[in-house]
């Protein structure tokens, strides 16, 4: 299933369930992660950063969707991966709405470990769900993608909302709380590429695991095998 396709799909789904997601929040100051094997680099490596993507002290939505395929099983979701890396977020992009009509952020990931994949840069682009847009901006993007109705309500509604819009999936791995509850040594991408040379992830919002100990942990709850140790996502 190709990136469009499997969009279409989660907007279809969501469609069918009436899950829309919206809220305003401020942006957040946080550390990054680790790297397991830091690659050779002439820079240094930043140990902080402002995050912008207003994803932070708001529950995250919980994404309902019929997917025809197991999410909840990692095994799975690597599979489905055209790659599998794990690192630190070194910088962090403006939040943009996507062909989906979901706001999603672009990050930054300095790469230590390549478990799956061919020709994986140093340094890779992610887009991750969650992050905030202004209204104007996510008002006209989801107008030109023919979502405006499902995205923002009524015609006679859709004036209603004030600030920006944001769409927090509780996958920023920029966020203060998200770090300082799961202290991660570093974070896992499941990825798919895309013709822009930028990664999406597998699965949505199920695309991002951390590594903690030598143990990979899910961020779902219900995910079949929460815990595993690092060493299964090497390619077999």
């Amino acid at each position: 299933m190709t990136d469009q396709q499997r969009r279409i799909s989660i907007v279809a789904t969501i469609l069918a369930i009436g899950v829309v997601a919206g809220c305003t929040q401020e942006a957040d100051t946080s550390p990054t992660g680790g790297a397991t094997e830091a690659p050779a680099t002439s820079a240094p490596m930043p140990d902080h950063f402002v995050a912008d993507t207003g994803a932070e002290g708001v529950p995250p939505v919980e994404l309902i969707a019929d997917w025809n395929v197991n999410v909840n099983d990692p095994r799975v979701l690597r599979d489905l991966s055209i790659a599998v890396v794990s690192g630190r977020v070194i910088g962090v992009e403006g939040s943009h709405v996507d062909e989906g009509g979901f706001i999603v952020t672009n990050y930054s990931v300095q790469v230590g470990t390549v478990y799956k994949g061919e020709d994986v840069s140093k340094v890779v682009t992610v887009s991750v769900p969650g992050g905030s847009v202004p209204l104007e901006e996510y008002t006209e993007s989801v107008d030109e993608l023919g979502l405006s109705e499902l995205k923002l309500g009524p015609k006679e509604l859709q004036g209603r909302y004030e600030g920006p819009r944001v769409e927090n999936w509780g996958l920023n791995p920029t966020s203060a709380a998200l770090l300082a509850e799961l202290q991660p040594d570093f974070w896992v991408f499941y990825l798919e590429g895309r013709d822009d040379g930028v990664y999406v992830g597998t699965g949505f919002d199920h695309s991002m695991s951390y590594l903690k100990d030598g143990q990979v942990h899910s961020l779902h709850s219900e995910t079949e095998r929460p815990v595993f140790p690092e060493a299964e996502l090497f390619e077999k």
